[in-house]
């Protein structure tokens, strides 16, 4: 059961990141604002979305992104690894590093999937606002 909503989250996370994909393709030109803020945000700096985790207060749509790259991030350092495990092996195995990441974190699991649950139109906006989060959560490493 929990990998199967592991995977039925990762799979929704997957549509939603491509639906602001093609929603901000449809998009007219940012405004100075948006570009302003854009500028101003966080890069994606691993250690920078670690920190801003930790000292957060409370899960928000900001801290949702920071987790989402972190995993990302985590999870894929550990390609190199398990190129020679079959499927069956490599599920085992990133079930065991997602228990690990959520550990190492402040929020859970539960958390983290019941917040992009409630929430995912203040994801849209977010992910459509910063096209460097687009790109890294869609691109393959």
């Amino acid at each position: 059961m929990n990998r199967i909503t592991n995977v039925s989250i990762l799979i929704i996370l997957s549509l939603l990141i491509l639906s602001f994909q093609c929603k901000k393709n449809t998009e007219t030109e940012p405004t100075s604002e948006t570009e302003t803020e854009n500028r101003e945000t966080d890069k994606l700096d691993i250690g920078n979305m670690k920190n801003i985790i930790e000292n957060s207060s409370e899960l928000d749509t900001r801290i949702f992104v920071a987790i989402a790259i972190y995993h990302k991030s985590y999870i894929s350092s550990f390609d190199e690894q398990t190129k020679s495990m079959n499927d069956e092996q490599k599920s085992a195995f990133f079930d065991e590093k997602n228990k690990e990441f959520f550990k190492s974190i402040k929020y859970s699991e539960k958390e983290y999937n019941e917040y992009m649950m409630k929430n995912s139109g203040d994801i849209n906006d977010y992910i459509i606002s910063h096209p460097e989060i687009t790109e890294y959560l869609t691109s393959i490493n």
